[in-house]
Order: structure tokens, then sequence, then C-alpha cells
């Protein structure tokens, strides 16, 4: 990627496929190239986390990984008023009860990190954790 990221770019379609895989380990490098390819473009960041909180990621380490992306998006829209946050707070409460610990506590860890955050949001966190 740091090389020649004109090359990486070009198989963008194939690493968004490589997402769906039911293969662990390719979920997970997956997502994180694709993170990478758009790291610098905040709306397609924007874009792929709520198209990959609606659908299925499977593997528990791109969950996490997913979980952290979201976290990122909410802090970066922050202050972007036309931004709703209710969707992926609804996909991180999910998360809180997903048979993965690790997925669990990373859900947790987010949610108690955020700003603004209401008790009734922060209840279920503190009882997960």
């Amino acid at each position: 990627m740091q090389t020649t990221p004109e090359i990486v770019k070009r198989w963008s379609n194939e690493v968004q496929e490589a997402v769906q895989s039911r293969a662990a380990l390719v979920q997970f490098h997956a997502l994180a190239l694709l993170h990478q390819i758009r790291q610098n473009d905040k709306l397609a960041v924007s874009k792929l986390v709520i198209t990959l909180t609606k659908g299925n990621v499977r593997s528990p380490l791109a969950q996490c990984l997913l979980i952290r992306y979201t976290n990122q998006v909410i802090r970066e829209s922050a202050g972007n008023a036309q931004t709703g946050i209710g969707h992926f707070m609804t996909y991180l409460e999910s998360c809180l009860w997903n048979k993965s610990e690790m997925v669990s506590f990373e859900a947790a860890r987010v949610i108690t990190e955020l700003n603004g955050v209401t008790s009734r949001e922060l209840i279920p966190a503190i009882t997960v954790l």
C-alpha cells in the first residue's frame, strides 16, 4: 500500500468481496485493507462502516476492527449535526451481547469512552464489563 497505492486501489472490488468471506482471517485482513485504502476519504469510511454494520461480519477480529472504525466515525461526525449516530449506537449495543467476549469487551470499551453517552446507553456496557 505504501509503495504502489494505485495498484492496491484497483483491487478494491476484490477486497470488498473478501470482506464477505467465510474465513475469519480473510475477513479481518480485507476489512483492514479496505479501511487503509479509504482512510483519507471520511465519507468513504463512513459508508464502509454503515454498510458493514448492516451486513454480517462474522469474524470476531473483524468485528472488533469494525467497532473501532465505528468509534472513529462517531468521533469525527460529533460536530456534524446531519450525521445521526443512532444506527452506530444500535450496532454497538448489539455487539455487547455477542458470543465472543472479545467483541463484547471492545463494544463496552467504546461505549464507555464516547462523549455524551446517556445513562440508558451506558448501563448495558457496564453490565457487560
